[in-house]
């Protein structure tokens, strides 16, 4: 057997590791190589390798934005024009709201334009309906978006924005996009049917036609309706503090609900979680005409779950009093999956009293622990490891799994662990040759 000191003992650098977590995230790509060197063989590992977790911590707003209505699922119909030769062409499409009691808000209309041409500008409004056609009064306008001058007959959807336009329950409205000048070579796109996609807001509906202005005159389309998406808020009669309540997951956390206005008679209201691991007490509440201006405490609780999902909407369903649609406002979880970035860091064993930086063949195997920090993690964590190199896989090293040119295998943190070791096998071939490398991915 060779001495550690003869010039054919085998120098293994290891580059850093790039690890994946089962179920957690992808592999990612290996890092930036370290560096070793000098003579007498040596067996390196790169200190640290941070892998970075999206710890997504949803900030919801008071109250969720929801789609009112659309049809931009629907099969697609023709263009339809904001000009022909020398005369301008408004289009219009009339909506309906549906029957929540405080009505809604309005933050933004989606529309999908086709063709292509040079980028023009246009007013968009929201108006009362007068007859069958848009009126004269102006509920609100909107921010129009940047028209590109080559949009493609495969079509675009623009969003227009507001900061909040308020509308009414059971009306109908028209939304209308005035041009200036007219514009053959971009249009709207229309649908081929009159229907609504699924997931609209419950009582909302979009006009089976649209109207356009040319002329002085509103001309009519009973179908086709131009494709369009309403998006807002849905008024509601809670004030809850804080408004977008927040709790650790494991823990317990309250929120406190009044209404805004007296309801007139009893109102009761239930409250449910959308998520199981999400519990609510009390679960109902009820508000009268001498309690409805005072707090009342609810408690959430959430269990421990194995994701990453920080979001957990409750519902709110009304009877009596209060005649609104449901409600579905949020509740932020603190995921104690992720809250920081995890790292990883590989060293010597602490068992082995060894320089392991120096490492000949004849010791047979290397043992390296493994730290995941911060934790500690619920449940059981799996890493991935893969080793190849210039140094070859049976004559070189082994390890769990060969397959071709590289051994791979993985180590588990179980019960929320953060140390653990394994094992890089090192194989005494008896051949006198250069040192070599040994990279672990």
């Amino acid at each position: 057997m060779r001495s550690p000191s003869a010039p054919w003992r085998r120098y293994l650098g290891c580059l850093p590791l790039a690890l994946g977590l089962a179920t957690k995230q992808p592999r990612r790509p290996p890092a930036n190589t370290c560096t070793t060197g000098g003579p007498g063989g040596a067996f390196f590992l790169a200190p640290l390798l941070a892998l970075p977790f999206l710890a997504l911590a949803l900030e919801a707003a008071a109250q969720t934005t929801v789609t009112f209505t659309s049809n931009l699922g629907q099969m697609d119909g023709n263009s339809v024009a904001f000009g022909f030769g020398n005369l301008v062409v408004d289009n219009a499409q009339a909506f309906t709201t549906g029957s929540n009691a405080l009505g809604y808000t309005l933050y933004s209309v989606e529309m999908e334009f086709v063709g292509s041409g040079s980028p023009f500008s246009a007013t968009a409004t929201i108006r009362n309906s007068s007859g069958s056609n848009p009126g004269s009064t102006i509920i609100g306008t909107l921010t129009s978006p940047t028209f590109p001058a080559i949009i493609g007959n495969e079509g675009k959807v623009l969003t227009f924005t507001t900061t909040g336009i308020d509308l009414d329950p059971n009306t109908t409205y028209f939304f209308v996009l005035d041009v200036s000048q007219p514009h053959s070579q971009t249009g709207l796109r229309s649908t081929a049917a009159s229907a609504e996609d699924t997931g609209g807001t419950t009582g909302w509906s979009i006009a089976d036609g649209r109207v356009s202005y040319i002329s002085n005159n509103w001309h009519h389309s009973n179908t086709n309706p131009l494709k369009i998406r309403l998006k807002g808020v849905i008024n509601n009669p809670l004030a809850l503090t804080p408004a977008s309540p927040t709790v650790k997951e494991g823990e317990s956390g309250s929120f406190k609900v009044k209404l805004k206005e007296d309801p007139g008679s009893n109102a009761t209201m239930t409250i449910r979680s959308t998520a199981s691991e999400v519990t609510v007490s009390p679960a109902t509440l009820t508000f009268t005409t001498g309690n409805w201006n005072s707090y009342q405490t609810v408690t959430v609780k959430a269990s421990h779950d194995n994701n990453h999902n920080n979001e957990r909407p409750l519902r709110y369903t009304f009877s009596g009093g209060v005649t609104v649609s449901d409600l579905v406002l949020p509740t932020t979880v603190i995921d104690d999956e992720h809250n920081a970035s995890p790292v990883v860091t590989f060293r010597e064993d602490r068992r082995e009293r060894r320089n392991w930086q120096h490492v000949s063949e004849s010791v047979g195997s290397v043992r390296i622990e493994l730290e995941y920090a911060p934790g500690p993690y619920p449940g059981d964590r799996r890493v991935y490891y893969e080793v190849t190199g210039t140094a070859r896989v049976d004559s070189d090293f082994t390890g769990p799994t060969q397959q071709g040119d590289r051994v791979r295998g993985y180590v588990t943190l179980r019960n929320g662990r953060q140390l653990t070791n394994f094992h890089v096998n090192i194989v005494n071939d008896n051949k006198g040759e250069p040192n070599e490398e040994m990279k672990l991915t």
